[in-house]
C-alpha cells in the first residue's frame, strides 16, 4: 500500500468522488473508477464514490449558504434517502475497488448535501462545473479539453462560448483544477489566461491501470459469441466526427488487397447528434468500398466484452483527430493488456512515450495508417505476461495515487488558509 502520511497517527481524509455527469456515459464511468481506485490505493484516504439515483442535471452551485453556517448544515436536512440504490451506469460500476464505498443520493440539492454531510466528506473531486465559492467543501474542478476551440466546426457558437464561460467560473471559484493531459493544460493558459493566474491546475500522467479480472477474460470466447472471425483488428470508439472512421475504413479497404482473410471491428455508441446522418454514411461508404462483409459494426456492447475483443485482436487502431486525454480510453485499455496500437500524431497522444507497441501515423492520412497496420502485423509481437502487465500497472497506480494525493493536500491546505 502507498504511505503517504507519517508520523503520528492521523485519521483519514474522506473524500467524496463525483459521478455525477460521468456515469452518464460508458468512457466517464472508466474515468471516474480510474480516479477512485487511484485515490483509494493511498490508505490515507477514505474514498466514497457518490453516484445518483438518476442522470437529470443538477447544479450544485444553486446552492449557497452563508459561510457562518456550514459547520451546522447537517441539521438543516431530514433524513433523505435515493428513490433506488442504483443508476442506469451501476452495471458499468463493477470495476470499482472493494474498498471504495458507493453511496446513491438523491438526484436534488438537498439529497446531496444531506448525503455530504452524512458521510463527513473532507473534499470532494472532481466537477465539470463550478460549485461557487461558498461551497462548504473544498473541491477540485475538472475541465476536459479544448474541443471547441481545436475544432470549431463541430460546436454552434453558443456551445463555444458556453464552454468557455463553464471552464471561466470553474478557474475562478476553484482552489485547484484537475485536467486529463499536459495539452489541456497548456490549453487553458492560452485560451484562457486570466481565468488561470495563480491556479494550481494539475495534468494526470499517461498511467494506464489494470484491472485484474480482464485478465480472465477469454478473448477467444468472445470473439465466438459474436461470430467474429479471425484474424481481426479493432476500433473501440463511439462513431463521433472527429474520431475519424473513414481514415480507418480507408486503410482498412487497401490493406483487404494483401490480407483477404482481416476483418475490422468496430465498438462503441453509433449515434453523432450533431450530425445525423453521419452513422449512415459511414455504412454508405463500406458498402461502397465493397468490405461489408469484412466490417463489423457491433454498437455498444458491455466493458467486459469490449475487453474480450481487445483481447483477440492483432492491434488496435485509434485514428482520432481530438482526445482531451492521450489516445482516449482505449488507449489505456490497450496499453494496459499490452496489445499494439496503431495511433494518430496528434500532440495529445505524443504524451504516450517510451511504448515499443505504440505506433504513430499521420492523422487523418489512410495511406500512412494502411502502412504503419502493415508493419505491426508483419512484425507479430510476442504476447506479454500477465506478470509484467500487473508489474507495471502497480507502477502507474503509484504515479497516479502519487499525483492526486498531492493534488487533494493542496486543496485542502489552500481551503484552510482562506
Amino acid at each position: 500500500m502507498l504511505v503517504y502520511l507519517q508520523g503520528e497517527s492521523v485519521s483519514r481524509k474522506r473524500v467524496g468522488v463525483l459521478g455525477k455527469t460521468f456515469v452518464e456515459w460508458s468512457g466517464g464511468v472508466d474515468f471516474i473508477t480510474y480516479l477512485a481506485n487511484a485515490i483509494a490505493a493511498n490508505d490515507a484516504y477514505e474514498v466514497y464514490l457518490f453516484v445518483p439515483d438518476s442522470n437529470e442535471a443538477l447544479h450544485l452551485y444553486e446552492y449557497k449558504p452563508p459561510r457562518y453556517l456550514h459547520n451546522r448544515l447537517k441539521a438543516r436536512y431530514r433524513r433523505i434517502s435515493p428513490y433506488t440504490l442504483m443508476n442506469p451506469a451501476k452495471p458499468q460500476l463493477g470495476n470499482v475497488l472493494k474498498k471504495i464505498k458507493i453511496i446513491y443520493y438523491r438526484n436534488n440539492l438537498d439529497g446531496f448535501f444531506y448525503t455530504l454531510f452524512k458521510y463527513k466528506i473532507d473534499i470532494v473531486i472532481p466537477t465539470t462545473e463550478t460549485l461557487g465559492k461558498s461551497f462548504p467543501k473544498p473541491w477540485v474542478g475538472y475541465i476536459w479539453d479544448f474541443q471547441h476551440r481545436h475544432l470549431p466546426q463541430y460546436f454552434s457558437a453558443g456551445d463555444i462560448k458556453g464552454r468557455d464561460v463553464a471552464f471561466k467560473n470553474i478557474l475562478n471559484d476553484s482552489y485547484a483544477v484537475l485536467v486529463n493531459s499536459k495539452q489541456t493544460k497548456e490549453d487553458i493558459y492560452k485560451f484562457l489566461p486570466s481565468a488561470a493566474r495563480n491556479k494550481k491546475i494539475v495534468s494526470l500522467p499517461f498511467a494506464p491501470n489494470l484491472d485484474s479480472s480482464w485478465l480472465k477474460i477469454s478473448g477467444d470466447q468472445t470473439a465466438k459469441k459474436y461470430g467474429i472471425p479471425n484474424p481481426y483488428i479493432i476500433i473501440c470508439n463511439q462513431f463521433w466526427v472527429h474520431k475519424s472512421h473513414p481514415t480507418a475504413i480507408e486503410a482498412f479497404a487497401k490493406l483487404c488487397k494483401s490480407h483477404p482473410k482481416l476483418h475490422l471491428v468496430c465498438t462503441g455508441k453509433m449515434e453523432e447528434p450533431r450530425y445525423p446522418n453521419y452513422i449512415s454514411q459511414v455504412r454508405q461508404m463500406v458498402k461502397r468500398l465493397h468490405i461489408d462483409n469484412e466490417v463489423h459494426f457491433m454498437g455498444y456492447i458491455s466493458k467486459d466484452d469490449q475487453i474480450g475483443l481487445l483481447k483477440r485482436a492483432l492491434l488496435l487502431i485509434q485514428p482520432t483527430l481530438y482526445e482531451g486525454g492521450p489516445g482516449g480510453g482505449a488507449a489505456y485499455n490497450a496499453v494496459a493488456l499490452g496489445i499494439p496500437m496503431v495511433i494518430s500524431d496528434i500532440p495529445v497522444n505524443l504524451e504516450i512515450k517510451n511504448n515499443s507497441r505504440v505506433t504513430f501515423f499521420k492523422a487523418g492520412s489512410s495511406e500512412d495508417l494502411a502502412d504503419k497496420i502493415e508493419s505491426v502485423i508483419s512484425h507479430k509481437e510476442r504476447a506479454i505476461s500477465n506478470s509484467v502487465l500487473r508489474d507495471a500497472s502497480k507502477k502507474n497506480l503509484l504515479e497516479l495515487s502519487t499525483c492526486l494525493s498531492n493534488l487533494l493536500e493542496t486543496t485542502i491546505s489552500k481551503s484552510r488558509r482562506n
